[in-house]
């Protein structure tokens, strides 16, 4: 048994070798045949022929992220020691636009000793869809940060988990999608703010990770805040044809850095 258990092909396995097929398709139709055709995409693009934009139009754009420090009034609202591998603290400080609060989840390591080099996430677009951040969307994925000695914040930005205002991807105009990314840069740069008068972080050593829809936004927390040193962009990706207005607007910046 364990020898045929070794030669079982993930259900997503589509070699040509797999299986058998049980259908011959006889119809002479048009559009039965189109169906099997490859997909061939219309004008891709060539990214050795982009060009980035200027330093003057880079800091035109610059400017719409801009937002005063006002006090943070940051308050650690929880505390949680029971796990074998870290403290978690759940943080609250005054966003940079309205009267609105961030919310922010600080795991320091148990395995060393501060000030700790530290990891700023941003999460999958799934985010965007759960309303409670009693469960953090992707956060099994990260717990390796924190067994490898450094410490993890994770911020609820602007329109995930309590902080839904009804944004999603599949209504987002290209009004609504660039004042969010705004909101989410600002919510990310105050999340660095809350970070650097602490003592037991070294805030010569951060870095950002994001993944997936992280990953594409993290074109702008990289190219716009000068306080992060290293960035992970993990499944990301630009769109192979000039269709997508977010992903238009993520290449302005990507392209400068």
């Amino acid at each position: 048994m364990d020898s045929l258990l070794e030669n079982v092909k993930s259900p997503l396995n589509r070699s040509a070798s797999n299986g058998f097929r049980c259908i011959k398709d006889i119809s002479s139709d048009e559009t039965s045949r189109n169906t099997v055709e490859p997909i061939i995409l219309s004008s891709p693009r060539d990214f050795s022929k982009e060009k980035p934009v200027s330093d003057e139009i880079f800091n035109i754009f610059k400017g719409q992220y801009s937002y005063d420090k006002t006090e943070l009034d940051s308050v650690i609202e929880s505390t949680d020691k029971t796990s074998l591998h870290w403290i978690k603290e759940k943080i609250t400080f005054n966003a940079a636009y309205g009267n609105e609060q961030v919310i922010a989840y600080l795991f320091l390591p148990k395995n060393s000793a501060p000030p700790y080099q530290t990891v700023i996430y941003f999460p999958g677009a799934g985010a965007l869809y759960r309303r409670s951040s009693e469960e953090l969307f992707g956060m099994g994925d990260m717990h390796f940060i924190m067994r490898s000695g450094r410490a993890f914040l994770y911020p609820v930005y602007k329109s995930t988990y309590e902080r839904g205002d009804g944004f999603s991807l599949e209504t987002a105009t290209p009004t609504s999608w660039k004042e969010h990314i705004i909101q989410w840069v600002k919510d990310f740069q105050r999340s660095v703010d809350y970070l650097e008068p602490r003592t037991d972080i070294n805030k010569d050593k951060l870095a950002y990770y994001g993944i997936s829809a992280g990953a594409v936004l993290g074109t702008y927390f990289l190219a716009l805040e000068s306080r992060i040193k290293t960035g992970v962009l993990d499944a990301g990706g630009f769109e192979p044809v000039k269709k997508n207005h977010r992903r238009k607007l993520t290449n302005i910046i990507m392209f400068h850095v």
